[in-house]
């Protein structure tokens, strides 16, 4: 009887240890797959961020002669979180397969950083036109990664109504368009007939074409209206265009800041402080969510005029509070500018 429940404890002693050892067992096992899900979580966020503290890589891709990229790279290396490098359109030969973002100045850079095929990066295009964006992203339509877009197409109907502020009895506009600006011939000649003014809209087909801009017909054009197409309305050009129209009492308008201190007389432009603004805004959306944005517009723009060019015209100019009303910007009056 004795032995009998010596055999029966030593059993029961040998069924303790084996629940002891499984329980054992399955805790060792619980505790690995926690471990194992969170370090996936960690490299998750290792591989979405590589660099530490959540850090962005960015590389700014910017034309030689142009103080726009060092603007950006200025502005984004204040934020503590984005690592920022600045290469020219004109000695990079390849772009490194993990950067995150690549911010392009102008259509020539992102046309090149098109070409380099970066599907795993967001490609921020800025300083461009709606028009030339989409003409570039057709091209690559089949090979396109994540792109976005920050618009800085100045409006056209804004620098009519600038112009018809400053020069209040102009009756007539004459402007020149090609291919690639055609888009904004019914813009130019509703804008005009808004502001009873009548638009003489020429076809440019080549140098000889510029000479329209002063042969107008039965009208001579009160000022001349320069919008944002290179072809046309470039530096060289622009200049002989300027001069020309000031020696037959003709006022230039637009196409924007750079040209009114080249001897336009006034134009609408938006601050460099506002597209830098936005692409802050664009870039850590992206950092937060990964996900790039829809291609948006820049809204606060400003308006310059040269005052020297228009004592020497006899141009008397209004005072900045009629000038914003008139531009519906009376937000303006608070705006640094």
């Amino acid at each position: 009887m004795h032995k009998e429940a010596q055999t029966r404890y030593s059993h029961l002693g040998i069924y303790l240890q084996k629940c002891y050892w499984a329980s054992l067992c399955l805790l060792v096992a619980l505790l690995s797959t926690s471990s194992l899900t969170n370090a996936k979580t960690i490299q998750d966020g290792i591989n979405r961020y590589p660099d530490t503290e959540n850090k962005l890589s960015i590389r700014i891709i910017t034309p030689k002669n142009t103080k726009k990229g060092i603007l950006i790279e200025d502005a984004l290396k204040k934020h503590p979180n984005l690592t920022i490098t600045r290469s020219s359109t004109d000695n990079f030969l390849a772009l490194e397969k993990n950067k995150q973002i690549i911010i392009t100045v102008g259509a020539v850079a992102f046309h090149q950083v098109l070409k380099s095929h970066l599907p795993h990066t967001l490609i921020l295009a800025t300083y461009i036109s709606k028009n030339t964006y989409f003409k570039v992203l057709e091209v690559y339509k089949e090979e396109t990664p994540s792109v976005t877009a920050i618009f800085s197409e100045i409006p056209l109907g804004k620098q009519i109504r600038l112009a018809k502020t400053l020069l209040p009895q102009s009756t007539h506009l004459t402007t020149l368009i090609s291919e690639q600006s055609q888009h904004h011939k019914n813009t130019i000649i509703e804008s005009a007939r808004a502001n009873n003014i009548e638009a003489n809209v020429h076809v440019f087909e080549n140098r000889s074409s510029l000479n329209k801009l002063f042969e107008s017909g039965v009208f001579k054009p009160t000022f001349i209206l320069s919008h944002a197409d290179p072809l046309i309305f470039n530096a060289r050009s622009l200049k002989h265009i300027i001069l020309k129209g000031y020696r037959n009492n003709i006022s230039v308008i637009g196409p924007n800041n750079e040209a009114v201190s080249g001897g336009s007389l006034a134009s609408i432009y938006f601050p460099d402080k506002e597209m830098l603004r936005v692409s802050k805004k664009v870039i850590l959306y992206f950092r937060d969510t990964g996900i790039a944005p829809s291609p948006q517009n820049l809204n606060l723009f400003n308006f310059v005029i040269n005052k020297n060019v228009a004592k020497s015209m006899n141009i008397n100019i209004p005072p900045d509070r009629v000038i914003n009303r008139a531009l519906g910007m009376d937000w303006l009056e608070k705006h640094e500018k």
